[in-house]
């Protein structure tokens, strides 16, 4: 059993070695000093995601020859665009935004061609298109609309109404469902200033299935009909 545990130390070690140096925002010579301190530390699978992400955001921006000002990221306002590409690198996700397709394509082969060197698997690649889908939202580069995915939105859409009948629910339940709405309101964020009472239901009951008090009630009937409004407008 001990064999096992240090042997599953050494692998853990040595990932995370390979992916603070692949992250560039390590020096070599002090990453096994760091990588000791994380065998002694809690981690999580929100370290690791963290990592994941500023690995994936480096060695994308690294590859696309642009200017750190062409990525987004959360230190800073999204650039424009004005004929210019955008690298956009979220975890394991990646797009590449531009008005000129010849550019987005030749940005793209270079950083899928750099990741696949490094030992990153690369799947469900896309060329160039006026039309796609990312993380949850459908892109419409020709209305320059970016909205929910109409089959998810409908589905959130439905369970809110039904929430708004007082069905007997706990907190847990409506979590989940709020945390499917806020993903969609994210487009407008005005919106999310509607829940109060639905959160004071959630932490009040959120073991015991009670019926949902009216004042929560209330609140899923104004997303359920406001939802079709989240959507944001690039242009």
């Amino acid at each position: 059993e001990s064999i096992r545990i240090w042997a599953a130390i050494f692998v853990f070690l040595r990932y995370v070695r390979l992916l603070l140096l692949s992250g560039g925002f390590l020096e070599r010579s002090r990453v096994v000093s760091l990588g000791l301190c994380y065998a002694l530390c809690p981690w999580d699978g929100v370290g690791f995601f963290w990592i994941a992400q500023r690995v994936h955001a480096f060695q994308a921006w690294t590859a696309s020859g642009l200017s750190f000002d062409r990525l987004i990221h959360y230190h800073a306002h999204p650039p424009s665009l004005s004929d210019k590409v955008l690298v956009i690198a979220y975890c394991d996700n990646l797009n590449v935004a531009s008005t000129d397709p010849a550019a987005v394509n030749g940005v793209k082969d270079r950083v899928v061609a750099h990741l696949t060197g490094l030992g990153f698997g690369v799947h469900e690649e896309t060329s160039a298109s006026v039309l796609s889908t990312s993380l949850g939202y459908d892109i419409d580069g020709r209305r320059g609309i970016i909205s929910a995915l109409s089959g998810n939105l409908e589905k959130v859409i439905l369970a809110f109404e039904w929430l708004s009948w007082r069905p007997r629910i706990n907190g847990r339940h409506v979590e989940v469902l709020i945390g499917h709405a806020i993903h969609i309101l994210l487009l407008r964020r005005e919106l999310l200033g509607i829940f109060r009472s639905l959160y004071d239901f959630i932490y009040d009951r959120y073991e015991s299935r009670q019926r949902l008090w009216p004042a929560a009630a209330r609140e899923a009937f104004w997303i359920s009909q406001l939802l079709r409004l989240s959507f944001a407008d690039i242009r």
